[in-house]
């Protein structure tokens, strides 16, 4: 069974030709807890709410994570597991924080974020999703989709066809927009060795497949998250975007 604490992880983003980064990343390794936003909105309100909603619901995480007594602030869903009933509830505290911010502003100041947290719970695995954000495990030489962007590009491009389609990146849920959010929830089980790939919206499948073929090839993180940062940059060149990669 794999430690919270063996884990690792990478971030590659560029910020393309915004003049903030509005992708964030955290990770805790020692506590099995992470969190990725994308955020959205003028004059640094999308990197704000990328922020709070990174900082908050990992706040939550480390102080619910682990503890068999958690009593949780919001819901208790009888069909997720603790760690799922965790991350969810994480992310409606997010949501309220954004929220709070927003309200204090007005204008073009108020911001929102697409957000993806997760925790390790020994070798079970708790994502929640709100918005744009995706995930993917890989496993020896296969991967599977276990979260889906949702996005208005995704709903009218879910095969990622259309180029016209590229500037559609709009989430269709986000903190910071609405009270009544509903994270998805995915929980799996997982093995020593495997890769989790998180990325925002605009990344193109056959970069994850450079990835498996570059880390297949030498078993070594670092090494290959390097040859994936060159191949990014000689193709994602003016595109914001963000890559988190974890080592479990």
């Amino acid at each position: 069974m794999t430690k919270a604490g063996q884990m690792k992880a990478f971030e590659l983003s560029s910020q393309g030709s915004r003049k903030e980064k509005e992708e964030v990343f955290q990770f805790r390794a020692d506590r099995g807890i992470f969190a990725m936003a994308d955020g959205f909105g003028g004059g640094g309100a999308g990197v704000n709410a990328a922020r709070l909603a990174c900082d908050k619901s990992l706040q939550f995480l480390d102080r619910e994570a682990g503890d068999r007594d958690a009593t949780l602030p919001f819901v208790l869903k009888p069909y997720y597991s603790l760690a799922g009933n965790i991350v969810f509830n994480s992310v409606l505290h997010a949501n309220r924080e954004v929220l709070r911010a927003n309200r204090e502003v007005s204008g073009n100041a108020k911001g929102g974020a697409s957000v993806l947290t997760g925790f390790l719970d020994g070798g079970f695995l708790a994502l929640a999703n709100v918005g744009s954000c995706s995930a993917s495990l890989i496993r020896e030489d296969r991967v599977s989709s276990i979260v889906r962007a949702r996005s208005y590009r995704s709903l009218i491009d879910p095969t990622g066809t259309l180029a016209s389609a590229h500037q559609l990146q709009v989430p269709l849920m986000a903190l910071g927009m609405v009270e009544g959010l509903e994270p998805e929830i995915a929980e799996v089980r997982t093995a020593p060795g495997d890769v989790l790939w998180l990325q925002s919206e605009g990344v193109e499948p056959k970069y994850l497949n450079d990835f498996m073929g570059f880390y297949l090839n030498n078993r070594d993180a670092a090494a290959t998250v390097a040859q994936l940062k060159e191949r990014l940059g000689e193709g994602l060149s003016g595109i914001n975007y963000m890559i988190s990669l974890v080592f479990i």
